[in-house]
């Protein structure tokens, strides 16, 4: 019998970057050296890498450059995939 229920998760991977996506990354930060709103470094590479990903330049899930690192359950809830009720599953008495 059992029941569908959605998990919903949030997972945090470790990628490596490539000589090459390194490269691009340095770049992207000389060309936008007046564009950029944090005076952290870290947070301008971050920014870089998300640009450049998001546009198909670089490639972050490749099965030799990420590894997942943490994951965390954020929420449970009923699954839209559910057909039945929760009452025919367990029964009208459990909900009165």
């Amino acid at each position: 019998m059992g029941m569908d229920i959605e998990v919903i998760g949030m997972t945090w991977y470790t990628v490596h970057l490539s000589d090459e996506d390194v490269e691009k990354v340095k770049q992207w930060l000389e060309n936008h050296k007046d564009d950029l709103s944090s005076f952290d470094p870290k947070e301008n590479i971050s920014k870089a890498v998300w640009n450049l990903y998001s546009k198909g330049e670089i490639s972050l899930f490749d099965d030799d450059k990420c590894t997942e690192s943490d994951f965390n359950t954020e929420e449970i809830r009923w699954s839209e995939f559910e057909e039945r009720e929760p009452e025919e599953i367990f029964g009208e008495e459990v909900f009165e």
